[in-house]
């Protein structure tokens, strides 16, 4: 419902971002537990972390967590390059 929409909008001239604040929140799922299959997200932040490549180059995806969310934070980790941080 998102994807395609940005996919067929004309780039603009200058990126833009996405923000996602407190992407953790509502997330109740623990450090040992196991997340859903990658073919069924169940959080807003699961989603994201496994369609993130398929955002258009010009869409800048920008989240913030707790740091004490480690299920949360391992979902992101490895996500951006080594230039990027």
């Amino acid at each position: 419902c998102v994807l395609l929409p940005l996919l067929s909008v004309k780039p603009p001239q200058q990126s833009l971002f996405l923000l996602v604040d407190s992407i953790d929140e509502g997330s109740h799922f623990g450090e040992g537990e196991q997340r859903s299959s990658p073919g069924s997200p169940r959080t807003i932040a699961e989603l994201l972390a496994s369609h993130h490549e398929f955002l258009p180059p010009w869409l800048l995806l920008i989240c913030s967590a707790r740091r004490q969310n480690k299920a949360i934070t391992k979902l992101f980790t490895g996500i951006l390059p080594s230039s990027a941080c």
